[in-house]
């Protein structure tokens, strides 16, 4: 089994790394820069491709799929909050800048990973992509209002996969392409806000992992096209 992860130097994508590693699977990790905690134990199993922002996703990652798919591909890029940001809490705190930059993150990078795989898929291919997004995104959930640049960029995200898995279906019939809420995460995104979160219902980043590749494992392609929760039950847009 060829696993695909980028945003592997996060912590969900770290464990997804681990995870997959100890189960002798091979596995293609992506990080934007230079990891210096990368393949610690020397282990084989395990390719890491380096200084690899989305917008090079084709160039560098390309050339891999020409000898082999991927079984399973887990996109773990994505931001909340930077040194320049904090979440908005109300209208007057929007700026172009933060939204751009969720943007960018949370949506654009997810559209040019499956713009970069596209060319090596057919009618027989059968893989899994699961790409993070966020219950926040969901337009029908939201309740509480604020963080506006966040909201927007996974309620995009989830746009986009929804519409990519409409063409897939008719294209890529056995591919099955879904945004996924990974659940309340013990990592740098969360970090800030933690302190209002009750201990039972924040995951350890190992957790997470075995959450998300069981989910992974067991989806079917009538599942194609949803924003999922961890356990697999949807979410509305």
């Amino acid at each position: 089994m060829l696993v695909l992860i980028t945003g592997a130097s996060g912590a969900i994508g770290r464990s997804l790394v681990d995870y997959y590693q100890a189960r002798s699977h091979q596995v293609i990790a992506v990080v934007r820069g230079e990891d210096s905690s990368q393949n610690d134990d020397n282990s084989m199993s395990v390719t890491w491709v380096e200084n690899c922002p989305p917008a090079r996703y084709r160039e560098l990652l390309s050339p891999m799929f020409q000898h082999q798919l991927p079984d399973a591909v887990f996109h773990c890029c994505g931001v909340l909050h930077n040194e320049r940001h904090m979440p908005e809490k109300a209208l007057k705190q929007f700026s172009a800048e933060q939204f751009v930059d969720n943007f960018q993150a949370n949506c654009l990078s997810s559209m040019l990973l499956l713009q970069a795989l596209e060319p090596f898929l057919n009618r027989q291919s059968k893989l899994s992509i699961m790409l993070l997004s966020a219950k926040v995104g969901s337009i029908t959930d939201n309740y509480l209002g604020g963080w506006y640049s966040y909201r927007m960029s996974k309620a995009a995200l989830n746009m986009a996969i929804k519409t990519v898995a409409i063409e897939w279906q008719r294209r890529f019939p056995k591919v099955v392409v879904n945004s996924v809420h990974p659940g309340t995460t013990d990592s740098a995104l969360s970090k800030p806000f933690q302190l209002n979160i009750p201990q039972q219902k924040l995951a350890s980043s190992d957790t997470t992992a075995t959450r998300l590749a069981q989910l992974s494992q067991s989806l079917t392609p009538q599942q194609s096209g949803h924003l999922l929760y961890w356990d697999g039950s949807t979410i509305p847009f």
